[in-house]
Order: C-alpha cells, then sequence, then structure tokens
C-alpha cells in the first residue's frame, strides 16, 4: 500500500503537464519519487506533508499556523457561502471537459476544497500561496487538491484557456493575473 507521500506524488505526477518552470518557463516532468524538474534541469522537490515549493526567491509571510486555523474556523461558519456559491455558479456554467482551477492566494485550502467538492464537473485544482503554513496545512487536508507555495505574479502554470481563477484575501490584481494566461 502506498504512503500518504506517494500518492500525492502520483496525483502531482498526473498533473505534471499543466506545469512550467517558474524560472525559465520551460515545460516540466515528474522525476520520481518526489521531484518537479523542467527541461533546463531546474528542479523543485515535494515537500514531505505533499506540496510542491516552487518560489524562485525568498519570501518572508506574515501569516502563522494560528491564523489559518482562524481562517479556516470563519469559513466554516458559512460567513463566505454567498460568494462562494457565486463562484460554483460560475465554474458550473463552463462549458469544458477538463476545467482547472486556481485559488490564487489559497491560504489553508478550504475554499477550494469547498468548491471542488460541490462542482459535479471533474476538476484538476491548484491551491497557490506565499504564506508556507498555510500550504502546509493545506496539502495535510486536503488530498485531492495540488497545493505549492509559489508567487502569485508568477505562478507556475503553463498558458491555457481552460483554467478557472479566483481570490478571496489577497490584494494583488488578480485581472492582471488572468489576463497573463489568457495566451
Amino acid at each position: 500500500m502506498k504512503s500518504k507521500l506517494e500518492q500525492r506524488a502520483t496525483f502531482i505526477e498526473r498533473a505534471t503537464s499543466a506545469f512550467c518552470c517558474p524560472i525559465c518557463e520551460q515545460d516540466c516532468d515528474f522525476e520520481p519519487p518526489l521531484t518537479l524538474k523542467c527541461r533546463n534541469g531546474h528542479a523543485f522537490d515535494m515537500a514531505k506533508p505533499g506540496y510542491l515549493f516552487l518560489l524562485t526567491h525568498g519570501a518572508k509571510a506574515k501569516y502563522d499556523k494560528a491564523l489559518f486555523e482562524a481562517r479556516k474556523r470563519l469559513i466554516e461558519t458559512g460567513f463566505f457561502d454567498q460568494m462562494t456559491a457565486r463562484i460554483i455558479s460560475f465554474i458550473q456554467e463552463i462549458d469544458r471537459e477538463k476545467l482547472q482551477i486556481v485559488d490564487a492566494g489559497s491560504g489553508e485550502g478550504s475554499h477550494l476544497a469547498h468548491i471542488v467538492q460541490m462542482i459535479p464537473k471533474d476538476v484538476l485544482a491548484f491551491g497557490f500561496d506565499i504564506a508556507k503554513e498555510g500550504v502546509k496545512q493545506a496539502a495535510r487536508d486536503y488530498a485531492d487538491i495540488i497545493f505549492a507555495v509559489a508567487d502569485l505574479a508568477n505562478m507556475p502554470l503553463k498558458k491555457i484557456r481552460n483554467r478557472c481563477y479566483y481570490q478571496y484575501f489577497i490584494s494583488c490584481e488578480l485581472r492582471r493575473i488572468c489576463a497573463d494566461f489568457k495566451g
């Protein structure tokens, strides 16, 4: 029987074609047991909790485990249910066979997990955040979503049309990010 980490590695390996290198933007391949590697040799290992670390520079996030636990409790109260319902409604209107969803600033992953659970379509979901603590918690709690510590202004995904982006809590300009992916 595969360990939780091996199961996560298999899941990420199946999604490798969606990634590009955050350094040179080349296609990536998955090298067992736990490495995402581009054709120019830049390599990114999967951390033990099951997330990818795809930052190309140091980043000091001011968010800690307590903040993400509080955020998850707030989400569980239903405070964001109306907004989540609107996002789900929008996603359900997209007529695509294979759909990818990206939560830009996913934190501890509960929003994205709820959306994935509510959509009757088969989706490939990615959660990106610069805060390692949040991504670590997300990877621990939600095995059917790919989480990565990454720069939201330089998300390590190939530019394709069948991808839906959203954000809840971050202040960067998501319209600018989405425009980058219309190519």
